[in-house]
């Protein structure tokens, strides 16, 4: 579809400027519940017998690790769970990976 605008001009005032104001972002407070609800979750990290919940999408778009894993030459297509071994879920929650996880998540 094509359309032409004309403007026609009854004024010499100069252009004015507008300000919009933005409200604060809140994409992080977003994912974060998104994260703890697990509403929308595709894939499980299972950690002994207890499991996390978090979203290839957002894992993938932050890491490149993830990329390879889900996507990548190493992908698993059928892959909806990454099993944890020879980790304590309560270790697991502590641990490096979950930290990593959550900054994922709330780092946007």
């Amino acid at each position: 579809m094509y359309c032409t605008v004309g403007v026609a001009r009854t004024s010499t005032e100069g252009p004015k400027q507008y300000i919009v104001p933005l409200p604060a972002s809140d994409t992080g407070q977003n994912f974060k519940d998104m994260l703890e609800s697990g509403i929308g979750s595709d894939i499980t990290f299972e950690v002994g017998e207890e499991t996390f919940r978090a979203h290839k999408l957002i894992l993938v778009a932050l890491s490149p690790v993830f990329m390879d894993q889900f996507f990548g030459l190493i992908r698993n297509t059928n892959m909806d769970k990454v099993v944890v071994e020879d980790v304590e879920p309560t270790i697991f929650l502590e641990s490096h990976l979950n930290c990593f996880m959550y900054a994922l998540y709330y780092d946007v």
